[in-house]
């Protein structure tokens, strides 16, 4: 997992439960005195830990923990990769370019990187399909994600989520409608 996705949930945890509750969470997670530089990758199970210890503390589920992170960390994120965003974008297209646009300048800039790889396809000019398939199983972090395009652009969204199992494992299948 990449760095800035550790120093996005620090920031997450202490905007929303206070610094001293990372340093907790840290703890509880075995992961006491360890620093997370943006430009590092780390070791997935890391954030799997802290997520579980934020799950014991706050009585919320992996999945609302995540969507929630993911709502938050969606501006933070568009405002670092605004200069690969055409500004005449709006929802859809922004979701139909994350992948070819937003992760492939995180994969250029950043080789140990491994953002979910993003299978989108533009169904209709009012609808986009986005199958995200990753072993990580953070599907709830990219509908926070999703949700928080929609509000950026002041445009409400239907989100239709529905998981298949395939040969691979497991997908995660996001149908947007506006």
């Amino acid at each position: 997992m990449h760095g800035i996705v550790f120093a996005e949930l620090q920031k997450y945890v202490n905007v929303n439960f206070g610094a001293a509750t990372w340093f907790a969470l840290l703890k509880s997670s075995g992961l006491e005195g360890k620093m997370y530089l943006p430009t590092r990758p780390y070791p997935d199970e890391d954030i799997f830990a802290i997520v579980g210890s934020a799950c014991k503390a706050t009585g919320k589920t992996a999945d609302e923990i995540l969507e929630s992170f993911g709502s938050f960390i969606a501006p933070d994120l568009m405002k670092i990769f605004g200069g690969s965003m055409d500004p005449k974008w709006k929802t859809l297209d922004f979701l139909e370019n994350m992948e070819s646009v937003i992760h492939k300048a995180v994969r250029i800039n950043n080789p140990e990187a491994t953002p979910p790889v993003l299978n989108v396809k533009r169904k209709s000019q009012n609808s986009v399909e986005i199958v995200y398939s990753s072993k990580r199983k953070m599907a709830s972090l990219g509908l926070g994600l999703i949700k928080a395009v929609c509000k950026h652009y002041g445009e409400e969204g239907v989100i239709k989520v529905t998981t298949k199992t395939t040969p691979d494992g497991e997908s995660t299948i996001f149908n947007i409608y506006k």
